[in-house]
């Protein structure tokens, strides 16, 4: 400071004056005594030193800090603009106890966004020389260390700038979601949900609950917007979800979430705090896990698992075609325990046909970006290895494809007849010359030897015991005719002993004798009348033919 003296010849005498001395030594000489005419002169600063500011603020020559202050909050804040800024609270009933800080003005404003850069705050100040002075504030050694000489004593027409961050630590903005300076989480904010989610579609979001009856308490977090829509489709890649925040210079900030971090470690971090205006986009995986997919379906941002879904089944099932499959047992008085899998959408479509490749079962599933995903399900994998990753959990709109087998391992055609997916029984028809002509139930695993003994066996006296006829409806609504060899020794062989399929016929010829027989009997029942010509020609029948 300098005190600039004029004396009596004329001439002007400086003193300089140092108060911090005075402050900090008790040098009370260093308090002059004015003169009539003093001019005192007090510079501004080269290099601002917050922990003196902070200081002098308190002593008995600084201005009045209990004045209202004019200042503009812009950048990332919630309500940037002019505001009049006291001491004290900064809520209604604010009082003038306090000082009238950094932290105080952006609780006026609203609070700082999620994008805010608190380490790089900058104070714009104009000076008495028409020149303007700018301060770097770090609010995040503020938090970190408690250095309050951060948290800067406002001035009349400061301005406070608030950069965009360029680099998203989501832990710290976590923490910064909880500092009386950040904005009110319990606000509702509007957001965009887009991509594999079971309702696309704008949201409002609170904290709390997220049900019809939610409450403000919590965060309102990306996980709670994902369960307003639905929860995610089995087929969302929550490694790589998007989020687009518009800041507030016009440009956009994307970041990029991992909700499978937050699932498997629990970082809570990834469960990203909401802004209004934000958009969330859940890409569609390129390469599906099933046993992810089965962890996925479990948590409380997937979509829910009691809700029916309509799916198609065809190819080797008993009954193909669209059915709605809801989790618990698939019944008439089917409940909503369990999950809409693979295999009860089988059940319901009657079970597998014997001919039914387990192996190579397809899932063809309709993406939101309008191409089909074809999943792979290995059901053998399943029944042989307990690995229930492969009874994949279905969505709305799936086709469950069961190819046919281009080869029948008998062995293991017996342990798929055991299996739920299996129906219990098949219903058979045999016809012409058995003991027990017509409709039998077998078991799935029956063979077309085990059917003719079932249905009392063949007749001796007037079976064609060398071959039978086949006759079986095919999925695809052909029908075949075979005919096979009858050899009650033979194992299960596709062209010598089949497995047979539901709703199959089997035919048992008469045999040539039996035909003669059955027409002798025809023609002496009716009157005795029967030309010789025609016995004759039966006699020359019974010389050619082998019985």
């Amino acid at each position: 400071i300098q005190i600039r003296r004029p004396n009596n010849a004329g001439r002007e005498q400086v003193f300089r004056v140092n108060l911090w001395q005075f402050l900090q030594g008790g040098d009370t000489s260093q308090d002059f005594v004015l003169e009539d005419g003093d001019t005192i002169f007090i510079p501004s600063l080269t290099t601002f030193n917050p922990a003196e500011a902070r200081r002098l603020d308190n002593v008995s020559f600084s201005r009045d800090i209990n004045k209202p202050r004019n200042v503009s909050v812009l950048g990332e804040v919630t309500r940037p603009g002019s505001y009049v800024i006291l001491g004290g609270d900064t809520q209604i009933d604010r009082t003038t106890a306090g000082l009238p800080t950094v932290t105080r003005a952006l609780q006026l404003a609203g609070g700082i966004t999620a994008a805010a850069d608190i380490r790089n705050i900058q104070i714009r100040r104009p000076n008495q020389a028409g020149g303007e002075q700018v301060f770097r504030v770090n609010l995040w050694e503020f938090l970190q260390a408690g250095d309050t000489n951060q948290d800067f004593v406002l001035e009349d027409g400061d301005t406070i700038f608030i950069p965009t961050l360029t680099t998203f630590n989501p832990a710290e903005a976590r923490r910064l979601d909880n500092v009386s300076f950040s904005r009110d989480i319990t606000k509702p904010r509007s957001v965009s949900v887009l991509g594999e989610i079971t309702r696309p579609g704008s949201y409002v979001v609170i904290g709390g609950d997220t049900q019809i009856d939610r409450t403000t308490a919590g965060l309102p977090t990306l996980t709670r917007a994902l369960q307003l829509a639905g929860g995610v489709t089995p087929l969302s890649d929550i490694r790589n979800i998007q989020l687009r925040r518009p800041n507030k210079f016009g440009g956009e900030q994307v970041f990029n979430i991992n909700l499978w971090q937050f699932l498997q470690a629990g970082d809570s971090s990834q469960d990203f705090l909401l802004e209004d205006g934000d958009t969330i986009f859940i890409p569609t995986l390129t390469t599906f896990n099933p046993t992810e997919a089965r962890l996925l379906a479990t948590a409380s941002f997937a979509a829910d698992l009691t809700k029916p879904r309509t799916v198609a089944v065809v190819g080797e099932v008993k009954r193909p075609g669209p059915y709605v499959v809801l989790g618990g047992d698939t019944q008439i008085d089917r409940t909503t325990g369990g999950f809409p899998t693979v295999a009860r959408a089988i059940q319901l479509a009657g079970g597998i046909t014997p001919g039914a490749d387990v192996r190579n079962i397809q899932i063809r599933r309709p993406t939101r970006t309008g191409v089909e995903q074809i999943i792979k399900v290995n059901f053998w994998q399943l029944l042989q290895a307990g690995d229930f990753s492969q009874d994949a959990i279905l969505q709305e709109g799936d086709t469950v494809f069961i190819p046919t087998a281009t080869e029948i391992n008998p062995a293991e055609v017996s342990q798929l007849a055991a299996a739920s997916i299996s129906p219990a029984r098949i219903t058979v028809r045999v016809v012409g010359e058995v003991g027990k002509p017509g409709t039998i139930e077998v078991a799935t695993n029956t063979t077309l030897s085990q059917a003719l003994l079932v249905a009392g066996g063949i007749n001796r006296d007037r079976a064609k015991k060398s071959e039978v006829e086949l006759i079986r409806l095919n999925p695809n609504g052909t029908i075949t005719q075979q005919t096979i060899a009858v050899d009650f020794s033979q194992a299960m062989d596709n062209q010598k002993n089949p497995l047979l399929r539901d709703n199959d016929i089997i035919v048992v010829n008469r045999s040539n004798l039996a035909r003669i027989t059955d027409a002798l009997t025809l023609g002496v029942g009716s009157g005795g009348l029967f030309p010789i010509f025609r016995i004759l020609e039966i006699l020359g029948l019974f010389r050619n033919i082998s019985l």
